[in-house]
């Protein structure tokens, strides 16, 4: 009751460590790469969590096997995140379901000279399925397989025939086009050609198709099937491929050269605080491409979450390899902070605490940019006047720093001084005006009271007392100056309101009993002391004829005290005696009055 109070804390800890719930996308099949559609966290359809109603779905990256044309699957990553930092990633797995044919060609040259029945036929393709084709430079044909997955082009003469490419009909973009020169020719010795040397990666395959212009059968050493992709050893190795027509034989080789795959390297997983910059270098091999618009050896700043980046090597033969690397950015301190009070007079005392999350944050308190305080819930005594700036840095149990600054956040106030000044000095019933000069300094407003209960909020009153009919007064006035803040100082004055001595000789009377001016007395109005009053009346030689002690009771022309008599018509001497009300100074002041009959 008396506003004696302290203050309390609550702390609650909400501790959230389980991770939300979610299952894969169903994986997607599309036909081509076009058909891809963008990424959407709207695939993730059953995120939950124990305590956030809604989780947070984002994208979080794309790699490809790069099986471009080739059955490619493509891996999304999302990840579900809970208001408390939990998550998890889903995969979402869409499967281009096209691939690049793989094909031979092979023919059989017209039975007899100058006929028309040779054909060129594609082999290896799949059984009863519909492709674009074209060779020769001649527009692309749709044809369809038969049950083995060949096509045979018929009613050809001898000649040459070039360019055979064969697109997958959903998605032409998968093509393979063979640059190899058909020949039909009337039956002849075989010419045979190995074809041009080959170099490729370790894993890559290779094929080996011979220029057969003679319908040669064609066979290779080393089990190679002429025209059927294999995949060869590392190294350099010669393969030889033997024509045979009417039993005749002819050879030709070729050299294929397999170049190893270089051990790519992303170096180890790094984990950062947000705003920090990261530098990502591959090694093995002789040039690297990263996903995610990264550039080797260049510094980034990644975003807060697990990041997976992807680099690509490729060695000076062209052969690439992988390998990928986490990048965890850990998000900074939110930085927050309040007083107990943010203004006031100086000096003023202030409580400094740190809201900022964390149980395990290193606190440091900047006062003005200079003065520093050590903790997460300081005290410090501001004596300087002024708007101070707050800085409240933190650095939370991983390590990572953040800071907050509120400007002007805590304001104060010198303390005014009253004064003023007063004109008149006294008042009195002749004066009863008074005129206040404030001479306060560092204030802004002002409350006064003039002693009588009248107030005022004016920076340089005027103020008019009351005149009353009773003894005189001390008025203390009071002035409260107001800083901006609120704080004040207070002064006080006493102003003394002082009785004129105002009264009134008649110079004449009557006493002829017309009820008209028919007794001498002074009239006094204000300023003496009734009680000390004396009157005396003196005829012409000097002789005490009337005397009175009461203002009240005055000469009515009479002498004697048994039979008293109207005095002669003349001049009569008069003496008053008093004494002043508001000190004691005694007055005699003589004079003449005349009775008239």
């Amino acid at each position: 009751d008396c506003g004696n109070n302290i203050d309390v804390v609550q702390t609650i800890t909400i501790h959230d460590d389980t991770d939300p719930t979610a299952s894969n996308p169903a994986p997607l099949t599309v036909a081509c790469l076009s058909d891809v559609p963008v990424a959407d966290i709207a695939v993730v359809t059953d995120a939950v969590d124990n305590c956030t109603a809604s989780p947070t779905v984002a994208f979080v990256s794309e790699s490809s096997d790069n099986n471009s044309c080739n059955g490619e699957v493509i891996t999304r990553i999302y990840s579900v995140t809970d208001d408390c930092g939990n998550n998890i990633n889903v995969t979402h797995t869409i499967t281009i379901d096209s691939y690049t044919p793989t094909f031979t060609v092979s023919s059989t040259d017209p039975t007899n000279c100058g006929g028309n029945n040779g054909t060129i036929t594609i082999s290896g393709l799949d059984p009863s399925t519909s492709y674009e084709m074209s060779y020769d430079g001649e527009a692309a044909a749709v044809i369809t397989t038969d049950a083995s997955g060949e096509y045979v082009i018929t009613g050809l003469t001898a000649g040459s025939y070039t360019g055979f490419t064969v697109s997958d009909a959903d998605c032409i973009a998968c093509s393979t086009t063979e640059n190899i020169t058909i020949t039909l020719t009337d039956p002849n010795p075989p010419v045979v050609n190995a074809g041009p040397d080959l170099e490729v990666c370790a894993g890559e395959t290779a094929t080996l198709t011979a220029i057969n212009p003679d319908g040669a059968t064609i066979t290779w050493d080393n089990g190679v099937t002429d025209g059927v992709a294999f995949v060869p050893p590392v190294g350099t190795t010669t393969y030889t491929v033997t024509a045979e027509l009417a039993n005749c034989f002819s050879t030709d080789v070729v050299t294929v050269i397999v170049n190893p795959l270089p051990v790519v390297s992303a170096g180890n997983d790094i984990e950062v605080c947000d705003g920090s910059q990261v530098v990502l270098s591959g090694s093995g091999a002789n040039t690297y491409a990263w996903d995610n618009g990264i550039t080797n050896g260049t510094a980034f700043t990644p975003t807060v979450g697990t990041t997976i980046y992807t680099v690509i090597g490729t060695s000076i033969h062209g052969c690439e390899g992988t390998d990928q690397v986490a990048v965890t950015v850990l998000p900074n301190p939110e930085v927050s902070f309040t007083a107990d009070v943010t203004e006031g007079c100086t000096p003023l005392e202030v409580n400094l605490t740190s809201l900022t999350p964390g149980n395990s944050n290193d606190c440091r308190f900047i006062i003005n940019g200079v003065t520093e305080l050590t903790g997460c819930d300081v005290n410090y005594t501001f004596t300087s006047a002024g708007c101070h700036n707050i800085t409240l840095e933190v650095v939370d149990e991983n390590g990572c720093v953040s800071d907050s600054t509120a400007f002007n956040y805590i304001c104060i106030d010198d303390f005014p001084t009253a004064d003023f000044s007063v004109n008149p000095t006294e008042l009195s019933n002749l004066n009863n005006h008074s005129s206040f000069t404030n001479l306060s300094t560092g204030a802004t407003s002002y409350d006064w009271n003039f002693g009588d209960g009248a107030f005022s909020n004016e920076t340089h009153p005027n103020h008019s007392y009351p005149i009353e009919d009773d003894a005189e007064k001390l008025y203390t006035i009071e002035l409260i100056a107001y800083s901006e803040l609120g704080c004040s100082d207070t002064v006080y004055y006493k102003l003394p309101f002082i009785e004129e001595l105002v009264y009134f000789v008649p110079n004449s009377f009557t006493p002829d009993g017309n009820q008209y001016n028919e007794v001498f007395k002074p009239v006094f109005t204000s300023g003496f002391d009734p009680f000390d009053y004396n009157l005396t009346i003196y005829n012409r030689w000097g002789e005490l004829i009337f005397e009175s002690n009461d203002t009240e009771y005055g000469w009515d022309g009479s002498y004697g005290l048994k039979n008293p008599e109207i005095v002669q018509e003349g001049v009569y001497v008069w003496k008053i005696q008093f004494k002043r009300h508001n000190n004691d100074e005694r007055i005699e002041v003589v004079g003449h009055v005349t009775l008239l009959k």
